[in-house]
């Protein structure tokens, strides 16, 4: 009798330590979140007030921006990449999806006429 109740005991004590270590480790989680959650609405604000700007200056660049890493130059199949990291403050860097042939011709073709336009 005195085996199983040990048996018993000591599983309990097992589970009890287990359970309190998730408790910690869903704590930090739901810490991480909320303090993401207050960055992001910082970020927002900051949004909110340059929503209409005109003209991008460096006292809106300092305040959006954290840091900006630019990696070295590579070719790859012909073409010159750079890849750019831009950390905005309060929430970081955003991983931005790669742009398809397509939509990436589009947009050299837009620019490069609104440049055109400009130096005219």
């Amino acid at each position: 009798m005195n085996k199983i109740l040990y048996k018993l005991s000591e599983k309990y004590e097992e589970e009890q330590f287990e359970l309190k270590a998730q408790i910690k480790n869903m704590k930090k989680i739901v810490a991480e979140e909320k303090k993401h959650e207050l960055n992001a609405d910082g970020f927002f604000q900051i949004a909110r007030k340059y929503s209409e700007i005109e003209k991008l200056t460096l006292d809106i660049l300092q305040e959006f921006i954290d840091k900006i890493v630019v990696h070295h130059r590579k070719e790859i199949m012909g073409e010159t990449v750079q890849k750019i990291e831009i950390y905005h403050k309060m929430i970081g860097h955003i991983e931005i999806p790669k742009m398809k042939k397509l939509e990436k011709e589009r947009y050299i073709k837009i620019f490069s006429s609104q440049r055109a336009e400009q130096i005219a």
